[in-house]
């Protein structure tokens, strides 16, 4: 980092990881991520960007839930999807499915 500092990509915009700010809450803006149905992909409210990946702290799992309907719609017609959600070694559901 400290020879090459143009290798160095700040994502400012959330293009490539989106995150959560689970500490204000799901009605109070602490998902920007929303479901664009359109495109199948998460949407950066503030930002209008779509992130590749969605970063929830905190077993935020309201968030997931909220924007899953939009990134499941092609997932879901797979083969390769099945069972019930699984669950983390701590009990907490775990936003996904298993795969075979």
């Amino acid at each position: 980092m400290f020879r090459r500092p143009d290798l160095l990509v700040l994502d400012y915009r959330q293009s490539l990881l989106g995150s959560t700010r689970y500490w204000l809450g799901l009605g109070a803006g602490g998902c920007p991520c929303v479901a664009d149905q359109v495109t199948g992909q998460a949407r950066h409210a503030d930002d209008e960007t779509h992130p590749r990946f969605v970063h929830a702290a905190s077993n935020y799992w309201e968030c997931l839930e909220q924007i899953r309907p939009a990134l499941a719609a092609k997932a879901t017609t797979s083969s390769a999807l099945r069972g019930p959600r699984p669950t983390s070694n701590n009990g907490a559901p775990v936003a996904g499915w298993q795969l075979r």
